[in-house]
């Protein structure tokens, strides 16, 4: 390609995302792949492996929201209907410890060992990361309990929330992978 020696770029403005994540069957994913995609301007599928579960998170932004999507639904400055996220749409029904509760509990079923003062300390990654290397990597009934956990987790973890488009559009992964979209 040679060198460059002038780029122009161009960006948008700083805008906030609304995330929704969710958790469908492998059957309700392909079913709704078509209307997704249409609906969301960022969608990520999940699939986890032994378990009939597809994790969705869509992004849009905060002031374009889908009206078939999560929210309050009002009306704007011209009566038109729209979509808001409030504080009631934002609260979860689970704590993030609870949340992290059936990984954390297999932890300590597969490992004693591990202190409760390590164990609150980490995140779903690396909850993940150490309960897949705390048995055999190879051995499909481990990776089954490990996944089994994982599914609760995102069950837990279903809802919504909003922060600005660069904390959204990247997530950890675990196995020591950043994701940066």
């Amino acid at each position: 390609l040679g060198i460059l020696s002038e780029v122009t770029l161009k960006v948008i403005p700083a805008h906030r995302l609304v995330e929704q994540t969710l958790v469908l069957t492998r059957s309700e994913a392909r079913e709704q792949l078509p209307t997704m995609l249409r609906r969301h301007k960022h969608i990520r599928y999940m699939w986890i492996p032994y378990e009939d579960a597809v994790v969705v998170v869509t992004n849009d932004p905060e002031n374009e929201l889908p009206l078939a999507g999560p929210g309050t639904e009002t009306l704007d400055a011209n009566g038109r209907r729209k979509k808001v996220v409030t504080d009631d749409d934002l609260k979860s029904k689970f704590t993030s410890s609870e949340q992290l509760a059936p990984l954390r509990v297999l932890l300590k079923k597969l490992s004693p060992s591990v202190d409760d003062e390590t164990l609150s300390g980490m995140g779903f990654g690396d909850l993940r990361d150490v309960l897949l290397a705390s048995g055999n990597m190879l051995d499909p009934d481990h990776i089954k309990k490990v996944n089994r956990a994982e599914k609760e987790f995102w069950v837990r973890a279903q809802g919504l929330d909003i922060a600005p488009s660069e904390q959204k559009l990247q997530f950890d992964c675990g196995g020591q992978q950043w994701v940066y979209e």
